[in-house]
């Protein structure tokens, strides 16, 4: 996967659709969930945009435009295969948000959700306090709060878990 996600990196940064659609039908061949070793390479990859930013290889605009390019060419590979849809009525709601900085596993997440039938809106409030009101605003079937696999930080363990209680008592 290094192999991959260095690849994978150099084509986003480069704005190459072709070779970023190629890369992710590549990883998914082998796997069930084609979507899961995806956004598994998608997460990867973000963290090697954000060593190479560190290394001054590249801008943050440029980052932001390959982050751009990653996820239109998620989009196009995942409209390839017919989604998953739960069956029958309104889909489920689901208010998906980043659990830390980075926003693109939240992003991520909505997406496999959306492909599996929930309605999801993605939001990325200021704080918890502004999650719980919106929250009690609005009915969601479920809240995603995502953190990234590829960084292993347990003090986001906490804030998490502060979130959720700041949600439940909304």
């Amino acid at each position: 996967p290094t192999r991959l996600v260095g690849a994978l990196a150099h084509a986003a940064l480069e704005q190459d659709a072709k070779t970023i659609r190629s890369i992710l039908r590549h990883v998914s061949l082998d796997e069930v969930y084609a979507i899961n070793a995806q956004v598994s390479l998608l997460e990867h990859t973000e963290r090697r945009l954000g060593d190479m930013w560190q290394e001054n290889a590249c801008s943050e605009s440029d980052i932001i435009l390959a982050l751009f390019e990653l996820v239109a060419a998620l989009r196009a590979v995942s409209a390839e295969a017919l989604p998953i849809k739960a069956a029958g009525g309104a889909p489920p709601g689901v208010l998906s948000q980043p659990g830390e900085l980075h926003m693109l596993p939240a992003l991520l997440d909505a997406e496999v959700l959306n492909q599996h039938g929930w309605e999801t809106v993605l939001d990325f409030p200021r704080n918890d306090d502004v999650l719980a009101d919106r929250v009690a605003e609005d009915w969601f079937d479920a809240v995603d709060i995502s953190l990234s696999d590829v960084f292993r930080r347990n003090h986001y363990l906490q804030h998490v878990a502060l979130t959720i209680t700041a949600v439940r008592q909304k």
